[in-house]
């Protein structure tokens, strides 16, 4: 589990109430997701981790274009080993992820921080529907040998 965000002279808000890490198994497909909160601007990261042998293991930031989630996809890569996202063997998993730092969104330590946009802050449980949507679109992860 990452360490816990410094959120000195962030206003109160939502995020009083909200974790820096969360873990969860989508029901509907299987696949682990993850938030994080992003360890500077305090913002929310989503994650879907899918297995080896998910047809979505490997793909690039530029394939994954055609999927539909808050600002689109912008990490991919293999489950990284500083304790974040799923315990696993190198290699077993492959990282699907989108930020919430984009021209809209508010992050928790600045009070305007796209001066003139109608700006919001995108909760976790915004972050954990996104992650459940971008896992729809991925999909259930097929049997093994299948």
């Amino acid at each position: 589990m990452p360490e816990e965000v410094d959120r000195t002279g962030w206003p109160p808000g939502p995020w009083d109430q909200e974790p820096d890490f969360s873990q969860w198994v989508d029901v509907a497909t299987g696949l682990v997701c993850f938030a994080r909160r992003h360890p500077y601007w305090g913002t929310w990261c989503g994650y879907v981790c899918v297995p080896r042998r998910h047809p979505a293991y490997g793909l690039a930031v530029g394939a994954a274009d055609d999927l539909d989630v808050h600002g689109g996809v912008t990490h991919v890569g293999a489950a990284w080993d500083d304790g974040v996202g799923p315990e696993t063997e190198p290699g077993d998993l492959w990282i699907l992820g989108f930020d919430t730092l984009h021209a809209r969104d508010l992050p928790p330590g600045s009070r305007n921080a796209w001066p003139g946009r109608d700006a919001a802050y995108r909760t976790l449980a915004y972050v954990q529907d996104q992650c459940h949507r971008l896992a729809a679109q991925l999909g259930r992860t097929p049997p093994p040998g299948g």
